[in-house]
């Protein structure tokens, strides 16, 4: 039987919402963001899921006044391991409505007709 090796990837995959600057409407740009990848990227170690949301938010966001992210938005988590030749992979997706930490920033998306 051959070592057991696992890989969990973490992602946020979504849409923000806001206000643009010119013309003033409420328009949406979806992501995909590897939440894994983002975190390693912080020298003073893992942050926090949180900070992770607040800084795709607050990079992202460009020509937005402010934005939100939408109540369909989704975290999926996928493991995958490899038990000698068989590799196995799952994935469970999880409402973004279900983290109290971020709850001030997710909206109920908009459906107007200045909406993209």
């Amino acid at each position: 039987m051959g070592r057991e090796q696992r890989v969990l990837t973490t992602y946020l995959i979504g849409t923000l919402q806001g206000r643009i600057w010119w013309p003033a409407v409420i328009c949406h740009q979806g992501f995909t963001l590897n939440l894994t990848k983002e975190g390693e990227r912080y020298s003073d170690g893992r942050p926090d899921f949180r900070r992770l949301v607040v800084g795709k938010v607050c990079m992202d966001s460009g020509d937005f006044q402010s934005a939100d992210l939408t109540d369909d938005s989704v975290i999926l988590v996928k493991l995958e391991r490899r038990v000698g030749n068989t590799f196995i992979k799952k994935e469970r997706y999880f409402p973004i409505t279900m983290f109290p930490s971020i709850a001030d920033m997710v909206v109920e998306r908009s459906w107007g007709e200045d909406c993209e």
